[in-house]
């Protein structure tokens, strides 16, 4: 089936105009492998259509998969040479979350909306070994509104520390440059508020400390998603 596609893509290059066309691609600069959709047109650039490799002109386009030379795997849609939105799969490597890799053994993901340098933008759901960020992104850090949630247990402050909760513990509000900042409020896994007020580049800025029980809904964005399915 692939050869047949490439065969048509050799005619749409000879006969000198643009087609959509799927295969698999192999960049032998780069180490890139791509299986998915792009657009090709016609180019001189035979020693390229020889090894199987894009033309200049050619982009990926519409759905499609890449295996980059750093381990990092992506699914999703492409415009136009740029990943649009899908799920980018990280390797898991020891102990350095903040470049988008985890703990030996589990690898992080995100799912979401990219820009066309390739970087997280817009809404989306990043996992750790250890948190799950739903909010919005900005150039790869979390920025905007968003609830980043803990999977480990904590103890419940209001039972002398020795009572584990049966929910992650969080914080619900705003960030700025991968950093809580602005309006926000830090719970507990039973929904005890923790603390409430304003952060400034990751520190604790408001009142005393307050301790009170408190329903906290997701953003409303995220609950109309999960309700489509």
């Amino acid at each position: 089936m692939i050869s047949n596609i490439h065969d048509n893509k050799d005619n749409s290059i000879r006969q000198g105009r643009q087609c959509h066309v799927a295969g698999k691609v192999r960049n032998y600069r780069n180490k890139e492998e791509y299986i998915g959709f792009y657009i090709v047109s016609s180019s001189d650039d035979q020693e390229a259509q020889e090894n199987d490799l894009p033309a200049n002109d050619s982009l990926k386009h519409g759905f499609g998969i890449t295996k980059f030379p750093d381990g990092r795997v992506f699914e999703g849609t492409y415009d136009r040479g740029a990943m649009l939105e899908g799920k980018m799969t990280y390797p898991g490597r020891k102990n350095n979350s903040t470049n988008g890799t985890s703990s030996a053994g589990f690898a992080t993901t995100y799912h979401g909306g990219f820009d066309r340098e390739g970087r997280r933008c817009g809404r989306g759901i990043y996992t750790t070994a250890t948190t799950t960020f739903l909010g919005e992104f900005y150039r790869d850090e979390m920025n905007g509104s968003g609830i980043l949630m803990h999977h480990k247990k904590d103890a419940d402050i209001n039972n002398k520390g020795n009572s584990p909760t049966t929910r992650c513990r969080r914080f619900v509000g705003h960030w700025k440059n991968g950093k809580k900042h602005g309006k926000g409020r830090e719970l507990l896994g039973d929904g005890t508020v923790k603390k409430e007020g304003l952060w400034e580049e990751g520190r604790f800025r408001g009142a005393a400390v307050v301790h009170k029980q408190q329903r906290v809904s997701s953003p409303t964005w995220w609950t109309e998603c999960t309700k489509q399915g």
